[in-house]
C-alpha cells in the first residue's frame, strides 16, 4: 500500500473521534452536515482516486513523482473546491478548538530541534495526505500522523528495537501527551505535541490542514528531560473538553520513569488515577455520555448486507485495561472493540486500512437505545461495517461487544 494511503488509514479513528463533542456547536454540526453529503455526492470519484493511489508503489520518491497525478484526479479537484468554499467555517472552528491550548514553555522551543531528511521529498504531498483530515478540527491527527512518519528513520538512526519502539507507544499511552498552539499569521498555528520521549512541532494551516516546517526532538535529549512543563488546555471550550484535558494532565503527572517490561504495573496505576477522577466527576460523566446517547439516532440499525464476524467466545466483557470508565464519547470505544472481537486479527493489512480510510472520510451514524439501569445499546455504523456494545453509564464499562463487516 502506498505511503499515502497507509497515512489516510492511520489517523483514521483520530478523525472519527475527534470531531465530536457533547455540547450544542452550529458550525460543526453545519460543516460535518456538507462533509457528509460531499463524500455521498462525490463516492465514485473517492473510489477512483483510492485506486489511484494504491497502485502507486510505496516509496517516497513514487509519492512526489505522482503528486501532479493526484492532483489531477476529480476527486482532489472536487475537495479542493469544498475547501474553498468553507474556507472561513474550517477556519473558524479550528481556531477556537486551537485557542484551548496554552503557548509552548520557552524551554521547549530552545531545546535543540531536528528537520526530518525526508521532509523535502515528501512535502509536495502533504496537500494530498490533508485529505483524511477532512473531519478533523483538533490537530491530533495531523500531529499522530507526522509521528508515525517519523518514527520509522528515528527507529533507523538510532537502532532502536523493535521492543523498544513498542516501549516508546507504551508510554505515551500511559502517560498522555501534551499540546500546546501559537497564532502564527493569518490562518496558521503553531503546534507542539509533546510525550514524555520526544516532541514535534509544525506549522498547521487552518483551512484544509496541511503542514509545513515539521521537525523533532531527539529521545534521550537531557535538556528536554529537564523541561518543566506547563498544563496544556487552558481555554477549554466545553466540559467535555475540560474533562478530556484534566485527565490527560493527570495521566501525564504520573511519570517518573519507566520501564516497558513492568508495562502491566503502570498500567494499573493509570487506571486507579482515571478511576479516582471518576469517582470525583461521576455524575458529569454521565450527563456528559446521557446527552450524547440521548443526541444519538434512536434504536438499531439495519444489519441487511453485513456479517458478523464476532465469534461466541469472544463476546465478553471488554472494561480490562483500557482506562474505559474515563470514556466520554461513543467512539472512543472503537479501538477496544475492534481489538476485543478480533476484527483486525483475520485480514490482509492492507484490507484493513482501506476499511479505516472509508470509514474516516464517509460518514458515521451512532444509534443508542436505551436499556434497564443506565445500561444502553450503542451501535456506531461507518462506511464499512458496525461496532456494537452495551454501555454502562454508571461504571463507565462496556460488555458484549461485537463487529459486523459490510458484505
Amino acid at each position: 500500500m502506498h505511503r499515502i494511503y497507509t497515512l489516510i488509514a492511520v489517523c483514521a479513528l483520530f478523525s472519527l473521534q475527534a470531531c465530536s463533542r457533547q455540547e450544542d456547536n452550529r458550525d460543526e454540526k453545519e460543516l460535518t452536515a456538507k462533509v457528509d453529503q460531499f463524500m455521498e455526492d462525490h463516492r465514485k470519484e473517492w473510489d477512483a482516486f483510492e485506486n489511484i493511489i494504491a497502485d502507486v508503489p510505496g516509496d517516497s520518491a513514487s509519492a512526489a513523482a505522482n503528486a501532479d497525478r493526484f492532483r489531477q484526479q476529480p476527486f482532489y479537484k472536487s475537495y479542493q473546491a469544498f475547501l474553498k468554499d468553507n474556507n472561513g467555517l474550517y477556519t473558524k472552528i479550528r481556531t477556537a478548538r486551537l485557542e484551548q491550548y496554552a503557548p509552548s514553555p520557552a524551554a521547549l522551543k530552545s531545546v535543540k530541534w531536528h528537520t526530518p531528511g525526508w521532509l523535502e521529498k515528501d512535502k509536495a504531498t502533504f496537500d494530498v495526505i490533508s485529505l483524511s483530515f477532512l473531519r478533523s478540527w483538533e490537530p491530533f491527527g495531523p500531529g499522530q500522523t507526522i509521528f508515525n512518519m517519523i518514527l520509522p528513520g528515528l527507529a533507523a538512526e538510532n537502532y532502536y528495537t523493535a521492543e523498544e519502539i513498542n516501549g516508546y507507544y507504551r508510554a505515551r499511552e500511559i502517560f498522555a501527551f501534551q499540546v500546546y498552539a501559537e497564532p502564527a499569521g493569518e490562518g496558521k498555528y503553531q503546534v507542539w505535541l509533546a510525550d514524555r520521549t520526544m516532541a514535534i512541532t509544525f506549522l498547521l494551516q487552518l483551512s484544509d490542514y496541511t503542514v509545513r516546517d515539521i521537525r523533532y526532538t531527539q529521545p534521550k535529549d537531557p535538556a528536554y528531560a529537564n523541561i518543566q512543563w506547563t498544563a496544556s488546555v487552558v481555554k477549554p471550550l466545553d466540559e467535555t473538553s475540560k474533562m478530556a484535558g484534566e485527565m490527560r494532565q493527570l495521566m501525564w503527572e504520573n511519570y517518573k520513569s519507566f520501564d516497558p517490561a513492568q508495562y502491566a504495573m503502570y498500567e494499573t496505576q493509570r487506571n486507579i488515577t482515571l478511576q479516582a477522577y471518576y469517582n470525583k466527576h461521576q455524575e458529569q460523566f454521565k450527563r456528559i455520555r446521557e446527552t450524547q446517547l440521548e443526541q444519538a439516532k434512536q434504536g438499531s440499525p439495519s444489519f441487511v448486507g453485513y456479517s458478523e464476524k464476532t465469534k461466541a467466545d469472544e463476546v465478553v466483557n471488554a472494561q480490562g485495561g483500557y482506562g474505559g470508565q474515563a470514556f466520554l464519547q461513543p467512539g472512543d470505544w472503537m479501538n477496544v472493540v475492534y481489538n476485543t472481537t478480533g476484527a483486525f486479527f483475520d485480514e490482509d493489512p492492507a484490507k484493513i486500512g482501506l476499511r479505516l480510510a472509508r470509514n474516516a472520510m464517509f460518514k458515521t451514524v451512532t444509534y443508542a437505545k436505551k436499556l434497564e439501569d443506565d445500561r444502553w445499546e450503542v451501535h456506531i455504523v461507518s462506511d464499512t461495517d458496525i461496532v456494537g456494545y452495551i454501555w454502562d453509564l454508571d461504571t463507565g464499562n462496556i460488555s458484549s461487544p461485537r463487529y459486523w463487516l459490510k458484505s
